[in-house]
């Protein structure tokens, strides 16, 4: 049988906070960030996605559970006490919405990567 191919995605897991009416008093949480959508994507696709992120202890069980069911993803080996988890808030009015950045997780850099990648099989390219 073909094993599926890897597709490493790079980014950060995020909690969307979700106003969809203006009468809306506290927002609707819910999973975000392009690393999440583009993994769950790429493993319905047939691909195994390998994820390169930062989250905090914020970051919810629950979504990490839906990144474990959906594309095969621990992430929480990325969680850290010493950071917090990208947040954003949106506000959706009509057909158009607005999108605030409240708190970007610690900047991802090019050790993280490496540290992942190659960590798991000893080995660099």
């Amino acid at each position: 049988m073909k094993s599926k191919s890897e597709v490493v995605v790079v980014g950060y897991a995020a909690i969307d906070e979700i106003f969809d009416s203006p009468n809306q008093v506290e927002p609707r949480l819910a999973l975000g960030g392009g690393l999440c959508y583009c993994s769950i994507c790429l493993a319905s696709l047939g691909f195994s996605p390998v994820a390169v992120t930062k989250i905090g202890d914020d970051f919810p069980t629950e979504y990490l559970k839906v990144m474990k069911d959906l594309a095969d993803i621990d992430l929480s080996i990325f969680k850290s006490r010493l950071t917090q988890t990208t947040r954003f808030r949106i506000i959706r009015e009509g057909d158009g919405r607005e999108l605030y950045l409240l708190r970007r997780s610690d900047n991802l850099e090019l050790e993280d990567l490496e540290n992942h990648l190659f960590s798991s099989t000893g080995k660099r390219p």
